[in-house]
């Protein structure tokens, strides 16, 4: 809108002398629309430079929807539920080598934290720009009292008491990092997760 005012300013200004409109004002209003266009333009493209080269991460979780929570009931009145969270890149570069981790509980329930989260279909490689990469983050059985911690360190099954926790998750990636917590607990026989803040 600033270079067309900027155009038809000039337009006048050359083509019609006998204006109404001062010769001086339009070349002021030309002047200042094509110094406004070209500061628009510029703080795009500065926008996003600012991307490529400082790119970010979030841990989503939206409660109760799929496929955040994967909820199946197994007939005789058994039940499983699986709940995850989401790693999102929220900027325009591909983001290599990207994982979730749980770093730290509270209490705790492992002396070998912190340990990678498993990726919904064993996905892996780069995020790319506005995508999302979900990981599996606890599993109960109905039938069950513990709760299995979805992680992806071999030969080291970790299922914990049911009860009620504070898990910190951290994803990381090349020159990126965010973290969030999450209450995990058990209300019945059901498995329960909410976040404990916002992004």
């Amino acid at each position: 809108m600033s270079l067309l005012l900027s155009i038809l300013a000039f337009a006048f200004w050359i083509v019609d002398p006998t204006s109404v409109i001062p010769r001086p004002v339009l070349l002021i209003v030309a002047v200042l629309g094509f110094v406004t266009a070209s500061y628009v333009v510029w703080r795009k493209e500065a926008m996003r430079v600012y991307e490529l080269t400082n790119p970010k991460i979030e841990i989503i979780f939206e409660n109760g929807i799929g496929p955040y929570l994967e909820e199946v009931n197994r007939g005789e009145g058994k039940f499983s539920w699986l709940f995850r969270v989401g790693v999102r890149n929220t900027t325009h570069r591909t983001i290599e080598d990207v994982i979730l981790a749980l770093v730290h509980t509270e209490p705790q329930i492992c002396s070998y934290l912190p340990v990678p989260m498993r990726a919904m279909h064993f996905e892996l490689g780069p995020l790319h720009p506005f995508k999302d990469r979900l990981f599996d983050i606890v599993y109960k059985l109905s039938e069950v009292e513990t709760i299995q911690v979805c992680h992806t360190v071999d030969h080291a099954p970790l299922n914990i008491r049911s009860g009620e926790y504070v898990f910190s998750l951290a994803a990381s990636g090349q020159d990126v990092h965010a973290e969030r917590q999450f209450r995990v607990w058990v209300n019945g026989e059901r498995l329960m997760v909410a976040p404990m803040q916002s992004p």
